[in-house]
């Protein structure tokens, strides 16, 4: 049964290479570029939940920190930057991209916006929001009225 396994694996992933192939060749020729190529260019996210706060993780390593641009509004987080890329082909012709990102998450709870901490170091900006303490319940004693 591995064999099987692995002969669909390899079936499945030359399907892959092949069609990529096929849409970079469609799009290369209208001047676009293809899906996937630019879903690579993405910054990766990675958000978790300790507790006490959420954090985010960004991997960043083209970003200079003072092209980011972090902000919450209500229960959205939105990152934005600028990606600068020098680049040195095959052919060892040397160029230059910029390209922008902005990435919304929804915050999935209630959060301290006055304590938010962001911190870019080695290409990665982590962000750490401090959960809001749950609102405590008031009961309230109801008065009877004699008339």
């Amino acid at each position: 049964m591995p064999e099987l396994i692995l002969w669909k694996t390899h079936h499945i992933n030359r399907l892959k290479k092949d069609i990529d192939t096929l849409f970079d060749r469609f799009c290369g020729e209208y001047g676009i570029q293809s899906a996937h190529r630019v879903i690579k260019r993405m910054p990766s996210f990675e958000l978790t939940d300790t507790g006490p706060s959420l954090i985010l993780l960004a991997v960043l390593p083209d970003v200079d920190p003072d092209d980011i641009v972090l902000s919450i509004t209500g229960d959205l987080l939105t990152v934005k930057g600028n990606i600068h890329r020098e680049i040195i082909d095959e052919r060892e012709n040397y160029y230059t991209t910029q390209d922008t990102f902005t990435r919304t998450i929804k915050i999935p709870y209630r959060i301290e916006v006055d304590a938010v901490n962001a911190v870019y170091e080695n290409g990665i900006l982590k962000v750490v929001m401090p959960r809001t303490p749950p609102e405590k319940t008031k009961i309230i004693k109801i008065r009877k009225i004699k008339r």
